[in-house]
């Protein structure tokens, strides 16, 4: 298991990109959280195998239909809580 700390830039609030990215991270069996930054990006924490995360970010990069990404900043997070599902946080 693996965690993963996410910084999502580009046109992405108000398009339904975290629950586009909610959405993913089910379909991937990745678990964690997102949700919107006062700066205009997106923050993400996701757990899973390698291949999961690799599969989640590589989904999350094309984007839904009206979201424009610009640039994924995925870093290694502490494994010091493990998360039950994937929740979008307001």
């Amino acid at each position: 298991m693996k965690t993963i700390h996410l910084i999502v830039h580009g046109h992405i609030q108000g398009v339904g990109f975290r629950y586009f990215a909610q959405t993913t991270a089910q379909s991937k069996k990745v678990t964690g959280w997102v949700k919107n930054q006062e700066d205009g990006t997106v923050e993400a924490v996701a757990q899973g195998t390698e291949n999961q995360l690799q599969s989640f970010v590589h989904t999350l990069r094309s984007g839904n239909r009206y979201a424009r990404v610009e640039e994924i900043k995925v870093s290694e997070a502490d494994q010091d809580q493990t998360y039950a599902g994937f929740k979008i946080i307001r």
